[in-house]
């Protein structure tokens, strides 16, 4: 069994007056986001499950670099120009593509991402027509098809771009068809257990 873990650190320390308490424990729920104060600021940290997105214990949706961009247009742009999140992603068994890292940039007009598995992506397909400006970050969960799964539980886990949720499947299909080896598929054989909007190296996935 093996387990998927992401750990990320915000910065700068924001000020605490900036949220309140529902908002934090919603951050901690829905994406993983641990505090600790200093005087009047807040350091906000992952140490084993972040996530972009997430619901929180009353079932709203919680948007994690969004609520960031939120609070940054609360402050002085001389003090805080930005705020940026560092994650890494790490595996129990030394798998390989289960590690890697990512960044948000977070300016009060624009949020940016960037992850280790999109460049090696764009550095294995250097002539792939760049995802559409609207292209959203999915993570998708598929099934083997039973001719190519030993033990009928093997998965592929992919990050993609796709304008929705029926494009982030079809895409993350032909990521896995074209990843085998010696087996020929066809991408609608991939059945999808889970997609996810954003990237989450920590999703709950326990492959023997």
């Amino acid at each position: 069994m093996a387990n998927n873990y992401s750990q990320a650190t915000v910065s700068p320390e924001l000020p605490a007056r900036l949220f309140t308490e529902d908002e934090l424990l919603s951050l901690q729920i829905a994406c993983g986001l641990s505090t600790e104060r200093y005087e009047q600021n807040l350091y906000f940290f992952a140490e084993e499950n972040f996530c972009e997105r997430g619901e929180g214990d009353d079932g709203f949706g919680v948007d994690c670099p969004a609520l960031m961009q939120e609070k940054l247009r609360q402050l002085d742009p001389a003090s805080y120009p930005h705020i940026t999140i560092h994650g890494a992603a790490m595996c129990s068994k030394m798998r390989p593509e289960e590690f890697g890292g990512f960044a948000y940039f977070i300016t009060r007009s624009d949020i940016r991402y960037i992850s280790s598995w999109q460049w090696l992506h764009e550095q294995a397909h250097p002539n792939a027509a760049p995802p559409p400006a609207e292209a959203k970050p999915y993570s998708v969960l598929l099934l083997y098809p039973d001719y190519a799964n030993d033990s009928g539980t093997e998965t592929f886990y992919a990050f993609v771009q796709a304008a929705d949720a029926i494009a982030a499947v079809a895409q993350a299909q032909r990521q896995a068809v074209a990843a085998q080896e010696g087996i020929e598929a066809e991408p609608e054989d991939f059945a999808a257990l889970l997609v996810t909007q954003g990237h989450h190296a920590s999703e709950p996935l326990f492959n023997s």
